[in-house]
């Protein structure tokens, strides 16, 4: 909190003596709270958090202790600043006159090839059911997500062997993705997203730039399992073998398969980011436990909990797991992060091309919260607040500058 003490800032907020800039840095002091900087414990922290969010206007205050939460439900959030190299800034600020066009954000937007070799626009295609295949239902709901609605009682008309899915057989052993028969493919472009309902309940929402291939069914199969591109969040619903009928019925697990590992669950919530452009895969578990398998060694996951997999060896660490999940939930939030991180996320989300005329900025750390559907002016003119990097946009080319 730079060199003033918390605590004497919070008695004169509380007697309301505080000037604006010493109300503003108190409003968001436990937002940008970092043990690195800040010569308080947690236990301080924690309760001067605790009094600041008794004098927040009531219409004002936060549902969670989130970056993003507590700074959309804070009125009038100037900037703080934890040395040099960390920004943490409001939405609303004038934009530049270097910008001399402007980017839209992306939106819904998904190619579905079926296994038959049917390929779908979603982005085009009207709501409704877009196909049927052996007892599975494909509907586009009006709310743009896609649903894959079995229906047991179809399938016992589908002659033995000609399932659409993938082989019983479970091998125990990382496949090649292009080895796994009879899949859908769900692409989301550069600029796009999609969330889906497989056809065992799971819903995934999949990222910008990412690839999901599964089965049109996971009947009568020992596993689900689904191969995964680029980024996506799952929630697995957990299901029994053979629709929960035998008396001691098997839990079948849900498996996510990515170039570098494979990731078992039964029934949870995780995220996974595993972009081709990126160096590391991290696994990330918001509930329930996930496996994780690969080179580098095995693992399990309790919830907070993020695997960091570099095809060599795995690493395990606690996270704020709503970080790892905010573009899920249509924003972006980043603390301490990298220029060159941000800006994959940028290029995924705008489509646009991202260029540096000084390599060393990439290494630059920001922090900031804004909406993902805002235009992509408005998170570049944040970053620019701090006065060490600039950016020129032309056409849909970004050109970062020192």
């Amino acid at each position: 909190m730079d060199n003033k003490d918390p605590k004497d800032l919070l008695l004169k907020y509380r007697s309301g003596t505080c000037d604006e800039e010493e109300r503003i840095l108190v409003d968001n002091w436990y937002a940008t709270y970092n043990m690195d900087v800040a010569d308080v414990s947690f236990e301080e922290a924690e309760a001067a958090r605790l009094e600041v969010f008794k004098l927040l206007p009531k219409p004002n205050r936060p549902n969670k202790n989130l970056l993003w939460s507590w700074l959309s439900g804070v009125a009038a959030v100037s900037l703080l600043i934890y040395g040099a190299s960390t920004l943490f800034i409001k939405e609303k600020v004038p934009k530049p006159e270097t910008y001399t066009n402007d980017i839209k954000p992306g939106s819904n937007k998904a190619i579905l090839t079926l296994a038959n070799g049917k390929t779908i626009d979603l982005s085009n295609a009207k709501n409704g059911e877009l196909a049927s295949d052996k007892g599975v239902e494909i509907i586009k709901k009006a709310d743009g997500q896609l649903l894959y609605k079995f229906n047991p009682d179809a399938v016992h008309a589908v002659e033995p062997g000609l399932m659409d899915s993938l082989q019983l057989k479970v091998n125990g052993k990382l496949s090649p993705v292009k080895d796994a028969p009879g899949l859908n493919v769900m692409v989301t472009p550069k600029g796009g997203q999609y969330s889906i309902v497989l056809p065992d309940g799971t819903n995934v929402w999949i990222n910008a730039g990412s690839t999901l291939r599964f089965p049109s069914s996971f009947w009568e199969m020992p596993e689900r399992r689904v191969y995964l591109s680029g980024e996506a969040y799952f929630e697995v619903r957990q299901i029994k073998s053979v629709l929960n009928m035998q008396r001691r019925a098997r839990k079948i697990p849900f498996i996510v398969q990515t170039d570098k590992q494979e990731i078992t669950v039964l029934g949870t919530h995780f995220n996974i980011n595993c972009y081709n452009d990126e160096p590391n895969i991290k696994t990330t578990l918001l509930e329930g436990l996930v496996k994780v398998s690969s080179k580098g060694g095995d693992a399990i996951l309790k919830p907070g909990m993020q695997a960091i997999n570099n095809g060599s060896t795995l690493q395990i660490a606690e996270v704020d797991t709503d970080l790892a999940i905010a573009w899920k939930n249509g924003e972006f939030a980043f603390i301490n992060e990298s220029l060159e991180n941000i800006m994959k996320q940028v290029s995924r989300w705008y489509n646009v091309h991202v260029v540096y005329n000084d390599e060393q900025i990439k290494k630059k750390k920001f922090g900031a919260f804004v909406s993902k559907f805002k235009n992509v002016s408005e998170l570049l003119h944040m970053i620019e607040l701090n006065g060490e990097v600039k950016f020129k946009v032309q056409g849909n080319k970004i050109t970062v500058m020192k």
